[in-house]
């Protein structure tokens, strides 16, 4: 099939005297340059983006502010491998899953400092909203964002467990 495209198309530019390929008085036609991408740099949110990345925490260093594997008939506290700016446990009875938290660098999203503008909840002094009936989050020192989720703990339990991270070493954290 390929061949026989091949062939025909052979034909038809040959067939055509190669007036395909030359220009109204016989010369050959130009080959047109290709268009040139001109690289005008990085956008302005991209170098924002970019800063924000190199002002970040790495994951590792939030490892050792997530309380034990000892409430709630939590049993084993798995972690996740850490990432920039993120790092998750899980925390398991058996196999079945109690919950799940993550501390998560903000410093290049100011957004979320404006969700919790006007919050009255609180949880160890720091901002507390609850998202939905899984999740709840806490805000500290305008930088770090704690997140527990679960589908087994109330709203009051999963205040706990966010009152049980260190909360003081963690605002500490540059």
């Amino acid at each position: 099939m390929k061949r026989a495209f091949l062939s025909c198309l052979i034909a038809l530019v040959l067939g055509a005297g190669g007036a395909l390929l030359r220009s109204q008085d016989g010369t050959p036609a130009p080959v047109p340059a290709p268009a040139q991408v001109v690289d005008a740099g990085p956008s302005a949110a991209q170098v924002a983006a970019q800063a924000a990345v190199a002002k970040m925490v790495g994951g590792e260093k939030f490892k050792g502010f997530f309380p034990a594997a000892d409430m709630d008939g939590a049993t084993t506290k798995l972690e996740k491998p850490a990432k920039e700016g993120f790092f998750e446990v899980s925390y398991k009875k058996d196999k079945d899953e109690v919950a799940v938290m993550v501390i998560t660098d903000t410093v290049g999203e100011p957004r979320v400092k404006d969700d919790y503008k006007g919050v009255k909840d609180t949880a160890g002094g720091y901002p507390l909203k609850t998202s939905g009936y899984f999740k709840s989050a806490i805000l500290v020192g305008d930088r770090y964002q704690v997140q527990i989720t679960s589908q087994r703990l109330k709203p009051d339990r999963r205040k706990a467990w966010l009152e049980k991270v260190d909360l003081k070493g963690l605002a500490a954290l540059k």
